[in-house]
Parts: structure tokens; C-alpha cells; sequence
């Protein structure tokens, strides 16, 4: 037994060894609980200590037994003995130390043990038999420890009897025999007091609740499948057939995903906790998982365009959940989601139908490219990309979102369309007529009656007879100065498109026809009609490049009804300004992108044929009317870039500025 004790303790000794042998790193926090286990409790047999005088000596060299009998026995145990009929035989008994009385039985059954023979007490009377027949005469020991030859029943609690009895092979005194009692996992042992009570204490060493001294964890890997990483651990504690197997068990769970790792030191196991950080890695497995990453600043649906391109090829598909009917919207209608639009007009049309919905999902999977077996959906619900790849690849994708996925910039346009007319008309001339019974002479400014009369507002001069002559003398002179200036503002991110709108959607009939319904001469007129869009309208799309570059796609139009005088249509005419072009403008410089320059002058002479040519004097024979216009017009435009939140306020707090007689409004609030 202290053999097998010795080698116990130099295992144990020799695990530690291995697992402290490679973990001189400090260990860092525990990931997840440890559970400690308890101390081992093994039942151990009380020595009862007593205070009899140590005085009997015992000297028996080759003694018959009837004399150490009667002498041990009789004389100094005053015990009721016998021998059994026909038993002879020497035994030798010397000690060198005086014993006391208790101690007398246990040597006496040790000698008799040596010669073949055994003492049973039977009835209070004890009997000396030969060693063959002890165990039937002397039947089960009524009470542990009673003395002489017996046999004790040794029932098991924590392992089977037969491993009990399999440990016991090599520790049981080899007088003492040992039955197994499978069904009620008992052990039977035969044998004297003393050898009895060896057995029962060796079943109380082994004999213990070792899950009591066990302690427990639940290591979850996150990149790294927990078989593979339970193999890595084994290898790297000393292997399954080495001694760290027995200070660390690893059992993986493949349900979980998991490690349980038991040991009977929960030291063992926060070094432990350090290996697995050490070994559980992204990007060196091999097995396809779900990654989700939640996009921060972009779409995920773009993100998830530009990547299967990118990073799955050319010949990736995708998927998307939107319908055919929304699928098949002209491009000019652009939806909701995809620009930034301010509408204030006073549109009489009935609205338009709603967009169509918001596109759930889009993926793309590769096939022959650089990531095979890679899948990447935007769930446009949540804005996030669902990733399927493996931990390598997934590192690789999320190196890129990294890049891809920063702060939008922002662009703040401000326009101006500034627009002055000038227009200085004057006419001047001399009309007059002349009649009597039979002849009228007429010079007039009009073409649509003979009679004449003076022109107002303006100068004009009468002289008349009476009835046959009148004489009227004209001058008026026209002056207008119109000024038109528009400056709409609008904020859009970087390269996504914007539109600015405020005016009036129009009206214009474009066919006309008479209904068949009803009888003739009622029947109804139908008219086609068709809305214009008119007022200030600002339709651009920036795209910022790392030096401060603004470059810009700007469609500007100022547009205004007014009536029709070239035809007889019933139908306004819409008076347009109207620019389309790419500019580039670094951040905060203004860019003029157009002007116009128009100047009309226009000089009418109207009076009697050869007389209104004549120089001087034929001014009065005839009208002159001079028309002048000029028109200027010039389109500016200045983009600031917003890249922080204190330029987004600043820019805000101008704009209120600018406009006073809005900003009660703000302050008082919806």
C-alpha cells in the first residue's frame, strides 16, 4: 500500500510539472465561471487509543498450542476457550515490548495464522480451529473489529466493487479473500480482525466521491471548431497518454461548441484559459460560419454591391427581393430611398403613386473567383451585411468594410440666379385728318379705324377747326428696370444626387378633341393635359475627392409662366432659364456656370410714302417707335463641404442669419 501511495503522489507531482512547464505567461481574467470543486474526504479507520498498562510479555519458542492456549487465553485474558478435537501444533510467540491486553488477541491470531490454524468466537467462547474450516464455523463478524477469524461485509458508494476489488489486489494482506457481490456492488472479506480491518481501510481511501474534488469550466471558442481545438490542447498539455491527461480531462461538445475541462486544481484550468486565447484565432479554420457585421455609416445594400464585385468577381450573381412591377420603374422616376428631394409646389395634379418598397435583401455568392463558396446578403431592414465564409475570408471582407464603411461627407451648394431687364421704348409722331363732303385725308397710327385720338399715358398735342381738320401731336417715352434674383440652398451627401423644387406644376393643354357623346352642337370638349414643372428647380450631384476637389453634375432651371402672344393658343407660356453642366470648384470657391447677355434694339417708322423720308420735316408725316431691351443674366454656384458636425452648425446658423423673417418661425416652433 505505501508503494501504490508513493506512486500516486509522484503522478500527481509530475502533472503539474507539464502543464506549468509551458504557461509561464501571467493568465488573463477568466472568460468564463470556474467552478471549484471540494476537498477529498477519504474514511479513514480510528485507532482507538487506550489507557490499560502495557504488562504482559509474551515467550513462547515452539510452544504447544494447548499451553499458549491456556496461558494467554486463561491465565492472562481470563477468557472461556477450547480446542478443537484432534487439532495439534507448535507455536512461536516472543515480543520484545510489553503488551497490553487489547493488543494480546491480534498477536495470537497472526501466530495461529502461520501454523494453519485461527481463533472464532462463537457464543463468547473462543475456539481454536484449524484454518480450512474458520470461515464456515465462524459465519458473519457481528461487530467491526470483533476479534478472532470472520467475515465482513464491505458495501461500495462511489465506484463498482469490482474495481474495488481489482485495487485491492495488490494491497489486501494475502491471507485476507476478497468476494465481489456485483448485484449489490458489496464486498465480502474473509479473514482475522486485524486482516479485516486492512481490507476496510483500504476501501475507504478509494472509496471517495472524486467529482467532489473536481473542479469545471466551459471554455467556448469563437473562431474555432472545439474539436479540433480540444485535439490542439492535448497536444499542447503533454498528449492523451501523458501525465497532464490526468491532471486536465478536456471532453468537447459538439452541441455547444464547446470544451468542459475538468481537473482536480482550478489553477490548472486559468492556464488553460490563456491557451484557448492563444490557439482560438480568426483565420485558421477552415469551416464556413455566419458573421454579421452592422454597418455604421453607408448602406448595406451598396456595400454588399460594391463587395460582390470586388471581392467575388465579375461573374457573381445577385439576388434581390424586389418585385417585377417595381423592378421595371423607369430610371427617371428615382426612388425615394435614392436621393434627397425637397418639393414645396403648388402642384394641382394628383399626386403620384407611392415608391414601391424598400428592397428587404440583396446578395451575392461567388463561384469560380478568388472566394469561392463566399456569401454576402444586406438586410435592408437593419442595415447589416450576413456574411457566410470562413474566419480567413471573413477577416479579409472585414479589412475591407473597414475602409468602405467611414463618415459620408456632406456638401452644402448654395446657387444664384441672378437676372436683369432693361427696356426703354419711346414713339413719337404726328397724326391728322382732313374731310369735307365728298374727301377724307387720314394719317394715323392705326390700322384698325380711321379715326384718330391722342395716345396716353404720354404727351400729346391737339389742334382742330372745328369739325374738317384735326391735327393730334404724340410723344410718349417707356422705361422698366426688372430685377429677379434666386438662390436656392441645399445640403446632399457626397456623390449621392439631390433635387431642390419650389414653384407651380402647370397646367398645359397639349390636344384637344370633341366628345361623340351628347347630340350635335353640345357636344362636350375633351382636353389632354399634361403638368410642367416651373419655378426654381436644382438638380446636382457632388462628388468630393481627397484635396477638397468638388466636382458636380448641376442641372439649374428658373422657369416662370407668362401669356401667350405668339400664337392664339389657350395655353401659358412657360419663360425658361435653363442650365446643364459638370464644374469642378475647390471647397468654398464660388464657380459662375453661365451668363447671358442679351441686347435688342428696334426702330419703327410708319407715315405717308416719299414725305415721312424727307429730312427732318418728315417726322411730321409719320410715326417713329424705337424699342430698346437688354436682358443679364448670370448663374453662380458655391459648394462647402461638411465634414464635422460643428461645420454642419455653422453652416445652419448662416442660413438662419440670411433669412430673418423665417426664423420667428423656428423659434416659435410647429
Amino acid at each position: 500500500m505505501k508503494k501504490l501511495r508513493a506512486t500516486l503522489w509522484l503522478l500527481c507531482a509530475a502533472a503539474p510539472a507539464v502543464l506549468t512547464g509551458g504557461l509561464h505567461a501571467q493568465p488573463a481574467p477568466a472568460a468564463t465561471e470556474i467552478y471549484r470543486g471540494g476537498p477529498v474526504i477519504a474514511r479513514r479507520h480510528a485507532i482507538p487509543t487506550s489507557s490499560e498498562p502495557a504488562d504482559i510479555t509474551l515467550n513462547f519458542v515452539n510452544a504447544d498450542i494447548k499451553d499458549v492456549a491456556k496461558t494467554i487465553l486463561g491465565d492472562y485474558l481470563k477468557l472461556n476457550y477450547e480446542i478443537a478435537g484432534g487439532l495439534t501444533g507448535t507455536v512461536t510467540i516472543q515480543t520484545s515490548q510489553p503488551l497490553t491486553r487489547s493488543e494480546v488477541l491480534p498477536v495470537l491470531e497472526q501466530a495461529l495464522r502461520l501454523n494453519d490454524m485461527a481463533l472464532v468466537v462463537t457464543g463468547g467462547v473462543y475456539r481454536i480451529v484449524p484454518l480450512a474450516s474458520a470461515a464456515k464455523e465462524a459465519g458473519p463478524a457481528h461487530a467491526r473489529g470483533a476479534p478472532g477469524f470472520g467475515v465482513e461485509i464491505v458495501p461500495v458508494r462511489y465506484i463498482t466493487a469490482a474495481e474495488m476489488a481489482k485495487l485491492l489486489e495488490s494491497l489486501a494482506p494475502t491471507q485476507a479473500v476478497v468476494h465481489v457481490d456485483p448485484a449489490r456492488n458489496l464486498l465480502i472479506v474473509e479473514g482475522t480482525a486485524d486482516e479485516r480491518q486492512t481490507v476496510i481501510d483500504d476501501v475507504a481511501q478509494f472509496d471517495t466521491d472524486t467529482m467532489q474534488g473536481m473542479s469545471f469550466e466551459l471554455l467556448t471558442p469563437t473562431y474555432t471548431d472545439a474539436e479540433e481545438l480540444t485535439r490542439e490542447l492535448n497536444q499542447v498539455l503533454g498528449g492523451l497518454t501523458g501525465s497532464a491527461s490526468g491532471a486536465v480531462r478536456l471532453v468537447p461538445i459538439d452541441r455547444l461548441n464547446a470544451i468542459l475541462a475538468i481537473s482536480p486544481q482550478p489553477r490548472y484550468l486559468e492556464q488553460l484559459q490563456t491557451w484557448m486565447r492563444r490557439l482560438d484565432k480568426p483565420g485558421q479554420g477552415s469551416d464556413r460560419r455566419i458573421f454579421v457585421y452592422h454597418v455604421q455609416n453607408g448602406r448595406a445594400s451598396d456595400l454588399a454591391a460594391t463587395l460582390g464585385k470586388t471581392l467575388l468577381g465579375s461573374n457573381s450573381q445577385s439576388q434581390s427581393s424586389m418585385t417585377e412591377q417595381a423592378a421595371a420603374t423607369p430610371a427617371v422616376a428615382a426612388p425615394q430611398s435614392e436621393n434627397t428631394t425637397i418639393n414645396t409646389s403648388n402642384a394641382t395634379a394628383p399626386p403620384p403613386p407611392p415608391p414601391s418598397a424598400p428592397v428587404e435583401s440583396a446578395s451575392s455568392s461567388g463561384g469560380n473567383n478568388a472566394m469561392p463558396g463566399v456569401n454576402i446578403t444586406a438586410d435592408a431592414v437593419n442595415n447589416s451585411l450576413v456574411i457566410l465564409a470562413t474566419p480567413q475570408q471573413y477577416a479579409t471582407i472585414k479589412q475591407a468594410l473597414s475602409e468602405l464603411d467611414i463618415t459620408p461627407l456632406e456638401v452644402f451648394l448654395e446657387a444664384a440666379v441672378a437676372e436683369i431687364t432693361l427696356t426703354d421704348d419711346m414713339s413719337y409722331g404726328v397724326q391728322f385728318k382732313a374731310s369735307d363732303a365728298h374727301n377724307t385725308v387720314v394719317l394715323t397710327d392705326s390700322s384698325n379705324t380711321p379715326s384718330i385720338g391722342p395716345d396716353l399715358p404720354g404727351f400729346s398735342y391737339i389742334y382742330t377747326n372745328g369739325a374738317s381738320i384735326q391735327i393730334i401731336l404724340s410723344a410718349i417715352a417707356t422705361k422698366t428696370h426688372v430685377e429677379v434674383i434666386s438662390s436656392p440652398k441645399l445640403l446632399v451627401l457626397n456623390n449621392q444626387p439631390a433635387t431642390l423644387q419650389v414653384g407651380d406644376r402647370v397646367p398645359i393643354v397639349t390636344q384637344s378633341a370633341v366628345s361623340t357623346i351628347g347630340s350635335v352642337g353640345t357636344n362636350p370638349i375633351v382636353n389632354s393635359v399634361e403638368y410642367e414643372d416651373t419655378g426654381v428647380i436644382l438638380k446636382v450631384t457632388p462628388r468630393v475627392n481627397a484635396g477638397g476637389l468638388v466636382q458636380m453634375d448641376v442641372a439649374q432651371e428658373v422657369s416662370q409662366v407668362e401669356t401667350t402672344t405668339s400664337s392664339t393658343i389657350d395655353s401659358p407660356t412657360i419663360q425658361e432659364r435653363r442650365i446643364n453642366s459638370s464644374v469642378a470648384v475647390q471647397d468654398g470657391e464660388t464657380v459662375a456656370l453661365g451668363g447671358l447677355i442679351q441686347d435688342s434694339r428696334t426702330k419703327t417708322r410708319k407715315g405717308i410714302p416719299f414725305l415721312q423720308d424727307i429730312p427732318i420735316l418728315g417726322h411730321l408725316f409719320g410715326d417713329t417707335i424705337n424699342n430698346n431691351s437688354r436682358t443679364e443674366l448670370m448663374v453662380l454656384i458655391t459648394p462647402h463641404v461638411v465634414d464635422s458636425i460643428d461645420k454642419a452648425r455653422a453652416i445652419t446658423a448662416e442660413l438662419r442669419r440670411k433669412m430673418p423673417t423665417v426664423q420667428p418661425l423656428f423659434e416659435r416652433g410647429p
